[in-house]
C-alpha cells in the first residue's frame, strides 16, 4: 500500500480527557503524536477525495498502521422545512462518526470533513464514508435544526448507500420587548439585550427583537448598558 503522504491526522481521547491533537503525515507516511495522556484514542486520517481511515488505539503505542478503505459508503437524503416540507437549498450537511466507549461511559463522536451542499430540491449525498454509525445534521444561516428531526442517524457498511434520510429545519422563535429604567420607567435606547449567543441593541423607545431562537434558549437572558 502507498504511504499516507500529506494526510491530516487527528487523535481524540475517549476517556473524558478534552484532548484533540492534529498532525500531518510525512512523505513516508509516518506520523507522531507526542505527550499524550495514557488513554484510548480514536485516530482519524483524512485527505480530500479519499475514504477516511479510523482506528482506536490504546496509548502508549508504537508502529500503528492506518489503512484507508478502497471503497466508501454514501448517505443520501433531503433537508426540508418543518410543517411545509419546503425544500432547503444551499444547506451544508455534515457527518459525525459515533464511536462506542467502554461500558458506563458515553459515546465519543468524531467529526469528519465529509460535507455536502443541498441542491434546489434540498437533496444531498455524502460520499466516501467509512463503515460505521453516523450522526448527520444540516446548517444554514437563518435556520435552526428542528429538535425532533434536525439530526439524522445512519449505519453504513462498506460500499453501502443509505437513502431516504430527512433532516428538518425551521426559522426559530422570536422574542420582542422593551427595556425600561427600573426607577423612572423611561425606555432605554442603546442597551444590549442578550439571550444565549443572540444579541441585539434596543432602538428608539427601548424596543428590541431577538430572532431565530431555539427551544433550549427560551429561558434566561438579560440586558445591560455599555
Amino acid at each position: 500500500a502507498r504511504p499516507y503522504f500529506d494526510w491530516g491526522l487527528q487523535a481524540r481521547a475517549r476517556r473524558g480527557y478534552p484532548v484533540t491533537m492534529v498532525t500531518t503525515s510525512t512523505a513516508d507516511g509516518d506520523f507522531v503524536f507526542a505527550s499524550l495522556v495514557a488513554a484510548t484514542y480514536t485516530l482519524v486520517a483524512e485527505q480530500d477525495g479519499r475514504v477516511p481511515a479510523v482506528r482506536d488505539v490504546a496509548v502508549p503505542a508504537n508502529n500503528v498502521v492506518l489503512q484507508t478503505p478502497h471503497d466508501g459508503g454514501s448517505i443520501e437524503g433531503r433537508v426540508v422545512m418543518v410543517g411545509t416540507q419546503q425544500s432547503v437549498s444551499s444547506a451544508t450537511v455534515s457527518v459525525t462518526l459515533v464511536r462506542s466507549r467502554p461500558a458506563g461511559l458515553p459515546t465519543k463522536d468524531c467529526p469528519l470533513s465529509n460535507k455536502a451542499i443541498t441542491d434546489a430540491l434540498g437533496s444531498f449525498r455524502l460520499e466516501r464514508l467509512p463503515e460505521g454509525t453516523f450522526d448527520v445534521w444540516a446548517r444554514k444561516e437563518g435556520l435552526i435544526p428542528h429538535w425532533r428531526g434536525g439530526m439524522g442517524y445512519a449505519k453504513l457498511r462498506s460500499r453501502e448507500t443509505t437513502s431516504g434520510l430527512c433532516l428538518t429545519m425551521y426559522e426559530g422563535y422570536t422574542i420582542t420587548g422593551v427595556v425600561r429604567d427600573s426607577v423612572t420607567r423611561k425606555p432605554i435606547e442603546g442597551a444590549e439585550v442578550s439571550h444565549g449567543t443572540v444579541r441585539a441593541l434596543t432602538a428608539a423607545q427601548g424596543r428590541f427583537r431577538l430572532e431565530r431562537l431555539g427551544p433550549q434558549m427560551l429561558t434566561g437572558g438579560g440586558a445591560r448598558m455599555s
